[in-house]
């Protein structure tokens, strides 16, 4: 699933949130995006985060561990 299907399906998830007054999980979704925003790959395919095996020097393969657990979830 790429970056931008998640933010899709998170949005789709979002609509049928507002239809109940889903206001926790609404806020829930709206961290996993911006989650989204800041793990976006560069140009090399890296991604600029602090979770998995980052030493401060080098950069992730994306997608990191962290979209990784996010992508888990959304399928």
């Amino acid at each position: 699933m790429t970056r931008e299907e998640m933010i899709l399906k998170i949005d789709k998830i979002d609509k049928a949130l507002e239809q109940y007054d889903g206001v926790f999980d609404l806020v829930t979704h709206q961290a996993l995006r911006a989650v989204l925003e800041i793990h976006k790959p560069n140009s090399y395919g890296k991604c600029y985060c602090t979770g998995g095996e980052y030493d401060g020097t080098s950069l992730n393969n994306y997608p990191c561990e962290t979209i990784e657990a996010i992508e888990k979830e959304l399928k």
